[in-house]
């Protein structure tokens, strides 16, 4: 019975001492330990740098998220308008299909009472649209494709660059003449 008090009094002061990192790592105070600090001297001043570059850096970041956002949001709703016109072209088709291939139904009815082919050959629905793929956040396309976006928005592949060096410079080989 002791031994599961102690047990959960434990796990009890470890949640509440991350509670309170957790809260004091994103509550942006500098003097977050307690301690007493020197707020003219070097060290002091070098954090508070660091810590206007980093809420800098977020709130930058923050701006070009609600930028994607919009652009998302703008390119799905064109997205949607475009899915839903090539899906009621692909309904129609099939409609027009569907009463072709009624009216041939009873002419092949007819041709066999007759004993005789049907005049023409079964419709067939033919090709349908194909749709476009749906657009992904600039994020998800990034993590999808494994390459790095660079700020102006074009593609950063280092690694074909790599290559067409090593063509140029022919195989590295080893002292014993191997690749």
């Amino acid at each position: 019975m002791a031994n599961t008090y102690v047990g959960q009094s434990q796990t009890q002061l470890q949640e509440d001492e991350e509670r309170k990192k957790k809260k004091a790592k994103g509550s942006g105070r500098l003097n977050a330990d307690g301690l007493p600090k020197l707020f003219t001297g070097d060290a002091f001043m070098a954090a508070a740098k660091n810590h206007h570059d980093e809420r800098q850096a977020k709130e930058q970041e923050k701006e070009i998220r609600a930028q994607d956002g919009v652009k998302y949001a703008t390119e799905l709703a064109d997205w949607k308008k475009e899915d839903a016109a090539r899906v009621e072209r692909n309904n129609e088709q099939r409609a027009r299909h569907k009463v072709a291939l009624t009216a041939w139904k009873t002419e092949s009815e007819r041709a066999k009472k007759e004993k005789k082919r049907p005049r023409w050959n079964k419709p067939k629905l033919g090709n349908l649209e194909k749709g476009q793929l749906r657009p992904k956040r600039r994020a998800e396309a990034a993590a999808a494709s494994g390459s790095t976006s660079t700020p102006d928005g074009g593609e950063n592949d280092d690694d074909d660059e790599m290559e067409d060096d090593q063509d140029a410079e022919g195989p590295e080989l080893d002292s014993d003449g191997s690749e």
